[in-house]
């Protein structure tokens, strides 16, 4: 057999072949429907399908708890009413000023991009030498009152008047730059910021931002000599920044609080949910009513909370997954935050136990807000909700 041959027996054969194979594959196809045949009649319900259920809970149980978190690269100080505030920064390269020079003025430069509560007020506060290293990434209330930190003397001491038209604080520290340039000291410490107390209204200072520069400057101004006229100045830049705040945990009957700053946190427990193991999640949907009356917010409010998945049952609470941004509604007076949490909820069902929700504020490393909310002692209608919808087989 030639190969021209062959080839067209091949082609012959390929030919047969789909004409056998596609009537049966059309009418394969065709037999196919949403409804069962005949046969598959037999095997299945007629009520067999898939339907919605809707579950609401109220929270059983919330505690508000104290958090450890970072303020790196902000800086606010001052008092209002039980909240007290203290910056801490630090300024390097001072040895590129000869240990000779002489220091007419160095004047810290703190902008004021963050104003607590209000806009216009009183300020006062003490500089202190910080004594011992510090990281901006861990440093905390409790370690600015460690024994030694800083120096229990304060270098100078401010009182002024802020008034909404200013965009910076300025305050001099000539001794300590004087003697950080004569014992030729290339990285001190820094300096802490604490308010004294007097007549203090309101917390005042910069917070980080992606459009402008919001650091606090050292401008240095010098000469080499007595007897050199000539004024040279250099400005430097903070290396470090935080902030460190306190107040003591706010209590209101039937209240928990989100706080930023200091920072407070709740958590929010809901009982069972009555839902069956392998359902699956539609949507689920938490609900907190604001205590306005309690709560401490302003212009520079970030008006949003974070609900977080807890996956720990035991404080700090700190291991927290699924975080869902809750935005608030108005109605009728009443200020709700609603927050979508369906990933949350769906672990609940699937493999996470219930510890419950965690509760912060938006803005908890930057600002000082409070927010207070009804919790699962409130009435009926302001505790905590938690409205689940799910498939289920019938």
């Amino acid at each position: 057999m030639s190969p021209l041959q062959h080839n067209v027996r091949v082609f012959r054969t390929f030919i047969h072949f789909l004409c056998t194979l596609l009537p049966a594959s059309f009418i394969l196809i065709s037999g196919c429907s949403d409804d069962p045949s005949e046969l598959g009649k037999g095997l299945i319900s007629p009520n067999d399908g898939l339907a919605l259920d809707t579950v609401s809970v109220t929270a059983v149980a919330d505690t508000t708890f104290l958090a450890h978190i970072s303020t790196a690269d902000n800086d606010l100080v001052g008092i209002y009413q039980d909240q007290e505030v203290r910056a801490v920064m630090q300024f390097v390269g001072f040895t590129s000023i000869s240990s000779t020079s002489l220091v007419d003025s160095a004047v810290v430069i703190l902008p004021t991009t963050y104003k607590f509560r209000d806009t216009n007020g009183t300020l006062s506060f003490e500089v202190h030498e910080m004594l011992s290293s510090w990281s901006q990434s861990t440093f905390t209330w409790d370690s600015s009152n460690i024994s030694g930190k800083y120096s229990s003397s304060p270098d100078t001491t401010v009182l002024m008047n802020i008034s909404s038209s200013d965009t910076a604080i300025r305050f001099h520290i000539d001794h300590l730059v004087q003697k950080w340039i004569q014992a030729a000291t290339a990285s001190p410490y820094g300096i802490i910021l604490v308010p004294n107390g007097i007549s203090t209204t309101l917390v005042v200072g910069s917070i980080t931002s992606t459009t402008v520069d919001t650091r606090p400057r050292l401008r240095v101004y010098y000469r080499t000599s007595l007897s050199d006229t000539t004024e040279d100045s250099l400005t430097f830049g903070t290396t470090q920044r935080t902030y460190v705040a306190y107040s003591p945990q706010p209590i209101v009957p039937g209240d928990m609080f989100s706080q930023a700053g200091i920072c407070y946190r709740c958590r929010v427990q809901f009982d069972s949910l009555h839902i069956p193991p392998h359902a699956s999640i539609a949507r689920a949907v938490v609900q907190l009513s604001l205590d306005a009356s309690a709560s401490e917010t302003n212009a520079f409010t970030r008006d949003s909370l974070v609900v977080e998945l807890l996956r720990r049952n035991s404080y700090p609470f700190d291991s927290l997954a699924f975080a869902t941004v809750c935005t608030p509604t108005t109605s009728n007076g009443q200020t709700v935050f609603q927050g979508n949490i369906t990933e949350t909820v769906q672990e609940w069902i699937t493999r996470e136990p219930n510890y419950g929700l965690v509760v912060r504020t938006y803005g908890e490393s930057t600002i000082l807000d409070r927010f207070a909310l009804f919790g699962s002692s409130a009435s009926a209608g302001l505790k905590p909700r938690l409205t689940i919808t799910y498939t289920v087989y019938k």
